[in-house]
């Protein structure tokens, strides 16, 4: 017989942006942004489907490459057992 691990984790990842914020707007030289936040060690974050660096603290990083006008950023954090958290907000780039 073999033997399995089961994670079971009832709370949801803990999700914190702290940049960008709602609304703000970018120009020019800001057309790669940096977008950081914290969450919890082991989780998995992803950045509009893109997997950002998560590490041993929590805190997580992805450059983000902005298109002209307004962009949705949805950054999503999950857990071994498959929890997640979704933050959604936009941000604006204009040259």
């Amino acid at each position: 017989s073999s033997d399995y691990t089961v994670n079971y984790i009832s709370d949801k990842p803990k999700l914190d942006v702290s940049s960008p914020t709602e609304g703000q707007n970018f120009t020019k030289a800001d057309k790669n942004i940096n977008v950081t936040g914290t969450t919890d060690p082991d989780n998995t974050v992803l950045v509009n489907g893109f997997r950002a660096i998560v590490d041993s603290d929590g805190k997580f990083s992805y450059i983000l490459q902005l298109n002209d006008g307004d962009n949705t950023v949805i950054v999503q954090a999950q857990n071994s057992a498959g929890g997640t958290t979704q933050k959604e907000f936009k941000v604006s780039y204009h040259q």
